[in-house]
């Protein structure tokens, strides 16, 4: 019972997790790089992205432990190196936003790199392979 639950709750945290990022992904491409988006891009983070990314942690490594999964299985530890990817390349993105107007192409290869990241997870947890 308490699996299922946890499964569930991780799932529609994921689903928020990844409404945040695209919606941020979305206020950055349709807009002007001003310091208000920076603003609302850095809210959606500090709201939505760091809080269910903690629980999506918190639940995942919950219901590992509950079906006594050993950790060093192939699909957990691929699913913890593609989670510290994307959110390694999501704060990357952040810091180039407000550090730097330099180069958009380097923020495009960092989200690119976090969405591909997210979808290895997706992808290994689902096939648990």
């Amino acid at each position: 019972m308490l699996y299922n639950i946890l499964k569930i709750s991780h799932i529609l945290s994921a689903s928020f997790l990844i409404i945040g990022v695209s919606l941020s992904i979305k206020l950055w491409y349709s807009s002007s790089a001003d310091m208000t988006i920076f603003k609302s891009i850095q809210n959606y983070t500090a709201f939505i992205i760091i809080p269910t990314a903690i629980f999506q942690l918190l639940t995942g490594f919950m219901m590992i432990s509950l079906e006594h999964y050993n950790l060093s299985q192939i699909w957990i530890k691929d699913s913890t190196v593609a989670f510290i990817i994307a959110i390694g390349s999501w704060f990357g993105f952040l810091y180039l936003m407000l550090t730097t107007k330099l180069s958009r192409y380097l923020q495009y290869s960092l989200l690119i790199l976090c969405l591909a990241a997210m979808l290895a997870m997706i992808f290994l947890m689902a096939n648990k392979i």
